[in-house]
């Protein structure tokens, strides 16, 4: 069974998204618009760090998740629950 989640991008997601999943949390990483990286002058190219943007999407086991859609208004999380 595939089950998905539409997460809704927030004005601060800054791209580059990706999930860890620890076998019970979803977690979205991606750069932070909030967070200006470091640079030393201002010829530099501005950069973002990357934060933990949702510390927790869902709470399931055995999940499987992965980014399959991104948009500019949603990025969309597929997880497969069922045993192989």
């Amino acid at each position: 069974m595939s089950d998905f989640i539409k997460v809704p991008i927030k004005p601060h997601f800054g791209g580059e998204y990706r999930l860890e999943y620890d076998g019970k949390y979803i977690s979205l990483f991606g750069l932070d618009t909030r967070y200006e990286g470091f640079r030393f002058s201002d010829e530099e190219p501005i950069w973002y760090e990357e934060q933990v943007l949702i510390p927790i999407v869902e709470e399931i086991r055995n999940a499987r998740p992965e980014i399959t859609e991104t948009t500019e208004s949603y990025i969309l999380i597929t997880f497969n629950t069922k045993e192989k």
